[in-house]
């Protein structure tokens, strides 16, 4: 019997010994878990607030791209509202041509102008202010001619060589 006894204590020292082990074991995987749940949350916290910060990023980066997109379309509608001011203005000034045409200042502006022995093109109006006048119905001015050159003085001509100048005066004037 004696061989019975020392085989069970020596089974129960063995289960013992094993149930300690297993239990161990158990505690360090556990804590495993435990450590692994703790480093998931924390990276599921960093992970969150990244995607925050990334949607934030994105969505500040689509605000600015509406407002920069919303900033130019007001921008060319006032640049269009703009040309079609100057262009209103430009047509004003060249339905005008005929009283400036008619008026003293160019007639004289106009004899200062041309060179002696010149052929004279120009609007019926000044038949009486140039006797070797060559008629011309739709010329609003003078043109000259001398020796091949041409010294266009139309108004037409005058008005395109200074366009720009009067587009950045009328633009200056308005805004």
């Amino acid at each position: 019997m004696e061989l019975h006894g020392s085989i069970n204590g020596l089974k129960e020292a063995i289960q013992k010994d094993y149930a300690e082990k297993i239990e161990e074991i158990n505690r360090e995987k556990n804590a495993q878990i435990n450590e692994l749940r703790k480093k998931f949350k924390e990276e599921s916290i960093l992970l969150e607030d990244e995607l925050q910060q990334n949607q934030e990023l994105k969505l500040k980066e689509l605000k600015t791209r509406v407002l920069n997109e919303q900033k130019l379309a007001a921008k060319h509608e006032f640049e269009k509202a703009r040309e079609e001011i100057i262009q209103k203005v430009m047509t004003e000034i060249k339905q005008d041509f005929s009283k400036i045409m008619k008026s003293k200042e160019y007639l004289e502006f106009a004899k200062k102008s041309i060179p002696e022995n010149a052929v004279v093109y120009g609007n019926p109006f000044f038949k009486n202010d140039f006797q070797n006048l060559k008629a011309e119905k739709d010329l609003m001015g003078l043109r000259f001619e001398k020796e091949n050159i041409i010294y266009d003085l139309s108004l037409d001509a005058l008005f395109e060589a200074k366009e720009f100048l009067i587009r950045e005066k009328i633009a200056n004037i308005l805004w």
